[in-house]
């Protein structure tokens, strides 16, 4: 099915319908109001990667999730191969501040988001939300955590940035070698 944008498919319905003023009328209000809350979908994809600082232990990136939408991914890949200075888990965390874990908190466990215990995280390695993928990019599922009666961590009303840390365990990455690329995945409310 190719693309077609709201304001295209408007004209498109308008050049079709072939009825009475006032049916007319009523048909265009039903299938304004139909196109305007069609959930459309955007897949960012950063122009980015972030590559690891000087003898740091951890890469942040941040990436702007606009306004009335909601998060159905979060994918972060290494497409620089990683080197730590001795063996170590890779972690994430997602917040919406900077070091925070609000979104995701997955940091560095025995079920480490991006690569287990290694002293090289490989390009193509990363994780998903969604099981399939994680498998694919030989990283963890990680879960955007539950919406409570204060904070809900998957939907903003506002435009926001989601700040991302990739995190190596006891270890540090070796100076300039890795980068990581964040991509969220969201739909517009």
């Amino acid at each position: 099915m190719a693309h077609i944008s709201k304001k295209h498919l408007k004209a498109e319905l308008d050049s079709t319908i072939n009825a009475s003023s006032g049916l007319k009328t009523a048909m265009k209000s039903a299938y304004s109001d139909l196109v305007d809350t069609a959930v459309t979908h955007n897949i960012p994809i950063p122009a980015f990667s972030a590559t690891t600082t000087s003898e740091s232990a951890t890469v942040a990136i941040e990436v702007e999730q606009p306004a009335n939408t909601i998060l159905t991914d979060i994918i972060v890949l290494c497409t620089s191969e990683a080197t730590l200075s001795g063996a170590g888990e890779v972690g994430l965390l997602v917040g919406t501040t900077a070091g925070a874990s609000d979104v995701v908190a997955v940091g560095i466990s025995s079920s480490a988001a991006i690569s287990d215990l290694t002293t090289t995280c490989k390009v193509g390695q990363g994780c998903s939300i969604h099981q399939k993928l994680a498998t694919v990019f030989s990283g963890s599922v990680i879960t955007i955590l539950p919406q409570t009666a204060t904070t809900y961590p998957a939907h903003t009303s506002v435009d926001r940035i989601l700040h991302f840390t990739i995190s190596a365990s006891a270890n540090v990455f070796i100076t300039d070698t890795g980068a990581f690329k964040p991509t969220i995945h969201y739909a517009r409310l």
